[in-house]
């Protein structure tokens, strides 16, 4: 009995050795891959335009690293930043969150630029002085700020956005923007995230995306068959319910369809494999292990007592109940037609 049990034991080991790989394989990095984002905003200005081009910066609350958030400045026309210019700017604030600016790097073209002291009061604000000698080549400013974030408590919050503005006070020394509104150039200059809000907003995308691609599919007992999305599919054995009221589905069948799954885009490839005494399933952070040795059913080195594995005539099956957790998808009995359909939501 004790020989019995240490097999037992060394079995649900083989099955399960290979599912850290497996998670890893399948392990999600969380942090957004898309390309930077730029916003260009072109504003008049003495019978031309100038263009401010804005990085949109998203930034990790949780990154040891300060922010640093880039402005590109163009004329159309050469002459319209004029000696003595002040472009002001100012960023929005977000409750009693604001950044301020603490270091500046200036490449330009066409003129020289040096940032404006600005009173203390204007905390979430800066500004740039032109000066301008040379009257033949179109003005470009590329502006590096680094920044510093000030308030409390960035980290209770998950999604915190700052927009940039040109400042077109009035009685604020040679703006060259001078108007009754602020100028928006760009409303999501700065936002400020954590790995918890990017892993929240990855799973609802996948989840929307799975819950699109995932098939409907329905099950008959006693019927060799399956409908999937309304297509008849053939199955290599019969699902048949048990003496206790379990619905069971051949592992061969389980491995097709498994298959089937693994050819649509936007459903967690679940990867399947298979020794002499089992099978081993990882789906993204999801991992078990069926064995033919115990009929035991292993899920991160715990064996659970609610999954049925049995064997029929030679021909091992999986409860159906078993099969929709390891797929994420929902499973339901019709009393009504005796059916029961597996899949997202029904």
């Amino acid at each position: 009995m004790k020989i019995k049990k240490v097999l037992v034991v060394l079995c649900s080991a083989v099955i399960l050795c290979n599912i850290p790989t497996f998670a890893q394989e399948q392990n999600v990095t969380w942090q957004y891959t898309q390309p930077p984002q730029y916003v260009t905003k072109e504003v008049e200005a003495r019978n031309g335009t100038i263009s401010f081009t804005t990085r949109c910066e998203k930034h990790r609350i949780d990154c040891r690293c300060s922010p640093e958030l880039d402005i590109s400045i163009k004329e159309s026309n050469v002459g319209i930043l004029q000696d003595g210019d002040i472009l002001y700017f100012e960023t929005s604030k977000y409750h009693d969150k604001y950044f301020k600016s603490v270091a500046y790097e200036f490449v330009t073209k066409g003129i020289t630029v040096k940032e404006v002291k600005l009173p203390e009061e204007n905390e979430n604000c800066f500004a740039m002085r032109i000066s301008r000698t040379n009257k033949n080549e179109l003005a470009q400013i590329d502006v590096r700020l680094g920044v510093d974030l000030r308030g409390e408590n960035y980290r209770e919050e998950y999604f915190i956005p700052f927009s940039l503005y040109l400042d077109t006070d009035k009685t604020k020394e040679h703006n060259l923007f001078s108007g009754e509104k602020n100028i928006l150039l760009n409303e999501q200059f700065l936002v400020l995230t954590s790995y918890e809000y990017e892993k929240e907003q990855k799973e609802k995308e996948r989840k929307q995306i799975f819950e699109k691609a995932f098939p409907n599919i329905i099950f008959t007992p006693e019927c060799n068959n399956m409908v999937w999305n309304k297509e008849q599919v053939s199955l290599k054995h019969n699902v048949y319910i048990n003496q206790n009221g379990v619905a069971m589905l051949s592992l061969n069948d389980f491995i097709d369809i498994v298959d089937k799954l693994n050819q649509i885009n936007g459903i967690d490839k679940i990867i399947l494999k298979q020794s002499e005494k089992g099978y081993a399933v990882a789906r993204g952070m999801y991992v078990c292990g069926i064995s033919l040795y115990d009929f035991s059913f292993n899920q991160n080195g715990v064996i659970r007592k609610d999954i049925t594995i049995e064997n029929q005539n030679d021909i091992y099956y999986i409860s159906l109940r078993a099969v929709a957790e390891i797929f994420d998808c929902d499973i339901v009995w019709n009393d009504d037609s005796k059916n029961i359909s597996m899949g997202v939501n029904i």
